[in-house]
Parts: structure tokens; C-alpha cells; sequence
């Protein structure tokens, strides 16, 4: 009885106040959830060609894109669902500042499919989120990073090792620093807590967006001196590096 009048308010209120999409602001429908149907459906992947390293989409069937050609990466490879445009950066966003944690299914959901489909993942055993530093998460609440490996665990079967890698210097954030600034801001600021959490196995890092490869590549670099014989990494969006950084 409680449930059916419960029921019954809610869709009186929406009637009344219909809700709307958290991207679009189209009015959503049952089942919808934050983000209406229409925008998931909008999101598109990449596809072939993508530069075999960083998986950035290419014009031409080359192995590698520009900025991989002359950079080296300390990451075996990475992949990402879709590009991080205008559509995929208000969902993230939503996702990662505003709380709307129940977007962390849908967007697993997506990176599955990519782990799923490349069949050089096969071989990752365990997955590894990227952490925030403890003041950050106390800030933010959650590690949206932790959320999506949860969920991707539990879609594709790996195992978990939470807290496994930490941060140890509350870094700045990235977005207005350049190449060079990314390196050294990210450079030793993480560790492995326990090595033989991590010893001899093929890790799967998981971040919500990848754009020089610079926090990755930081923690890769603790992961394989910890004893690691692989990371990979999967993210939810790749972003295009500003044209000042790329084949530097």
C-alpha cells in the first residue's frame, strides 16, 4: 500500500513538475534515470582507425598518432569509449562534480564494451582505479575513479585491489598546465601500499579521462616498480591534448 501511494506521488509530481534531462534538458521518461535516452544514445565510440598506444581516433591506418610517434609512454596501451566532447564532458561532469553517482553504471557499461572488444585486454588480471589524494576525497566524498572500476569489476569478472595504489602529494590540477607541468606535477606522486598486492600480474587502470597520458604514466610507473608486468589503461573519454602538446 505505502509503495503504491508512493508510487502514485511520484508520478503526480512529475506530471506536475516533469523532470529533465541533466545534458539536454529534454523532459525524461521513465526508466531514463539523470540523463535522458536520446544523449546515450548519442554518444558515439571510436572506431578504427585509433593510434595503437593512446587510443586517440586517426584519419589513416598508422599504428601510432603524432604525439605517440615521438613520446613515449610508461602505460602499455589505453583505450576509451568515445571522445571527449561537448555531450560526454556535461555527463562526466555531471558524474565527477555534481554528485549524480548513479551515472557510474551507464558509463562502466560503456568502458565495458571496449574491454570486451579488444582483445588485448584479455590478459589483465586485476583492475586499479587512479586514486585522489585524501584531502580531495574528503572534499569531493567519492573517488569517481573507484565507482567505475567497482562497477567494471563486477561486469567483467577481475579482480579489485582497492587501495592498492595511492597518491602522496596532493598534486594541482592538471587542466591549465602544460606538457612539460603535467609531468612534473604528477612525477612520484603515487606508491603501491603493498607490492604483493600488484607482484607479477597484468594491471587494468582505470581513470574517467585521458588527455596527455601524464597521471597514468605516473601511476604505471609505481605499478611496474612495485612489480607489475603490465598496465593498461581503460577510460570512459579520451580528450583531444591542446595542439601545443602534441609530438612533444
Amino acid at each position: 500500500m505505502a509503495g503504491s501511494l508512493e508510487s502514485l506521488l511520484r508520478d503526480l509530481l512529475d506530471f506536475v513538475y516533469p523532470p529533465h534531462c541533466g545534458v539536454c534538458e529534454g523532459e525524461l521518461r521513465r526508466g531514463d534515470g539523470i540523463v535522458c535516452a536520446d544523449c546515450w544514445r548519442s554518444l558515439e565510440a571510436i572506431d578504427s582507425p585509433f593510434c595503437q598506444k593512446c587510443g586517440l581516433p586517426l584519419s589513416t591506418f598508422n599504428d601510432l598518432c603524432s604525439a605517440c610517434a615521438v613520446r613515449e609512454h610508461i602505460y602499455s596501451f589505453a583505450r576509451s569509449y568515445g571522445l571527449f566532447d561537448d555531450l560526454f564532458q556535461k555527463i562526466i561532469h555531471l558524474f565527477k562534480y555534481r554528485r549524480k553517482l548513479s551515472l557510474a553504471g551507464p558509463l562502466s557499461a560503456l568502458m565495458t564494451q571496449m574491454v570486451e572488444a579488444d582483445r588485448r585486454f584479455s590478459c589483465m588480471e586485476a583492475l586499479v582505479p587512479v586514486p585522489l589524494h585524501p584531502v580531495r576525497h574528503r572534499v569531493r566524498g567519492y573517488n569517481q575513479s573507484q565507482l567505475l572500476a567497482q562497477n567494471l569489476s563486477r561486469e567483467t569478472g577481475r579482480a579489485l585491489l582497492l587501495g592498492a595504489l595511492f597518491r602522496t602529494v596532493n598534486t594541482r590540477s592538471q587542466s591549465k598546465l602544460s606538457l612539460s607541468e603535467r609531468v612534473t606535477n604528477v612525477r612520484n606522486a603515487f606508491r603501491v601500499r603493498d607490492p604483493e598486492q600488484v607482484r607479477d600480474k597484468r594491471i587494468l587502470l582505470v581513470d574517467d579521462v585521458l588527455t596527455t597520458g601524464s597521471t597514468v604514466d605516473a601511476c604505471s610507473a609505481a605499478l611496474l616498480s612495485a612489480g607489475a608486468t603490465q598496465v593498461s589503461v581503460i577510460t570512459v573519454a579520451r580528450a583531444v591534448e591542446p595542439e601545443p602538446y602534441r609530438g612533444r
